[in-house]
């Protein structure tokens, strides 16, 4: 049996690794809510110039995530910000994002509702302030695009690792030609400045080329970061964001931020954005994420690689359990979870989902959460569509 709703919004949050373990602990006592967690890490390059070609630094992180009704995310992202103490200088984010469509099984650890009825979701997606990029990579590629990022004013892009699946994974022996490990980069951007972060990161990744990567945005409703993007010898009174935020109210416009830097035919070197070739992007996309039991990877995988998607993306989690006996760190993590995702047309979105209702009935399944998100913007090669043939 499951549960059908629409408001129902996705909760992220980035968090210092020395902080996660008391951030799980918060939820579970003030809320009752069990919290999946993998593993990330930060991207920060170095202020000194002679530290140019050295690689970026990569603090651990922790990528926390939840699925909380629409009434009850101000609360769960309040205990997640006091307990991790997000509001000091350069510590990580947390947001949320709204989905238009949510099947929970009864068996599925979520928190319960305060009201009745929430927003509906049209006016959920107005409210979007914030838009969360994520772009799927090989590790050769990451460090690149990473750096691009934060020349384009984006903070140090956070990553987590998945693993894809779609064609190669039912060839036989010739899977063994796939690389296994691909990274995610995660930038979280105000929503006027998007767009600039995305062109850029798409341009550097070469997004249009086949077999280069895939790139999409999130809307967010409700959330803040305060993630470095460098490193610095010196200490502030205020971080970083504040300051631009200070910049913006004195000089009353932001076409300051715009840093990058090209060429004037016959007129020399000059800033702004406006080199950048912006690709060719699909628009009015769907999100469709899924977290199961990691034994039952393989069977949810087959089904919707089976019903239609072109190819998954799938990142390992273990759930906090509230109920497990306290002991060494960590030993709380019980159960493991896979998050299978994938970004396609509405109309292919509630093909899939049928697909996981259907299996999740035939073979008795209860401990598993479906939802959907509006993805305005992704960015990935896609194939000529002109039929040579009819030449």
């Amino acid at each position: 049996m499951s549960t059908e709703s629409t408001n129902f919004s996705l909760v992220t949050a980035v968090l210092p690794k020395s902080t996660t373990q008391v951030t799980c602990e918060s939820l579970a006592r003030e809320l009752g809510a069990a919290a999946m967690i993998s593993e990330a890490r930060g991207t920060l390059l170095h202020d000194q110039w002679w530290k140019s070609w050295v690689p970026p630094i990569s603090p651990a992180k922790s990528y926390l995530q939840l699925l909380a009704p629409d009434d009850r995310v101000e609360q769960v992202e309040e205990v997640i910000i006091k307990a991790a103490r997000l509001d000091q200088q350069s510590t990580g984010a947390v947001f949320s994002s709204p989905c238009t469509d949510a099947v929970i099984g009864d068996d599925f650890d979520v928190l319960s509702s305060l009201a009745a009825e929430g927003v509906p979701v049209d006016q959920r997606r107005d409210q979007e302030e914030l838009s969360a990029i994520f772009c799927i990579l090989t590790h050769s590629d990451a460090e690149r695009v990473s750096k691009a990022a934060i020349r384009a004013g984006a903070h140090g892009p956070v990553v987590h690792y998945c693993e894809g699946k779609g064609l190669r994974d039912r060839l036989g022996w010739l899977r063994i030609t796939k690389e296994h490990d691909k990274e995610v980069l995660v930038v979280i951007a105000e929503k006027e400045f998007a767009d600039d972060i995305f062109d850029t990161m798409s341009h550097v990744a070469r997004l249009d080329l086949p077999g280069r990567g895939f790139m999409y945005r999130l809307p967010i409703s409700k959330g803040m970061y305060n993630l470095p993007s460098r490193t610095s010898q010196h200490h502030h009174e205020a971080s970083l964001q504040q300051i631009i935020h200070a910049i913006d109210h004195l000089s009353g416009h932001n076409n300051w931020r715009d840093q990058s830097v090209y060429q004037l035919p016959g007129q020399g070197r000059a800033v702004g954005i406006g080199n950048i070739n912006k690709n060719d992007y699909m628009h009015q996309r769907t999100c469709l994420n899924l977290f199961v039991e990691r034994e039952s990877t393989q069977k949810f995988s087959d089904a919707l690689l089976d019903a239609g998607a072109s190819g998954l993306n799938v990142h390992y989690a273990r759930q906090y359990d509230p109920q497990a006996q306290p002991g060494s760190k960590f030993a709380n993590m019980s159960l493991e979870f896979a998050v299978i995702r994938c970004v396609v047309e509405p109309s292919l979105g509630d093909v899939l989902a049928d697909s996981v209702r259907s299996l999740t009935s035939t073979q008795n399944l209860g401990n598993y959460g479906l939802f959907q998100i509006f993805t305005p913007t992704v960015a990935t090669y896609v194939p000529n569509k002109i039929d040579y043939r009819a030449a």
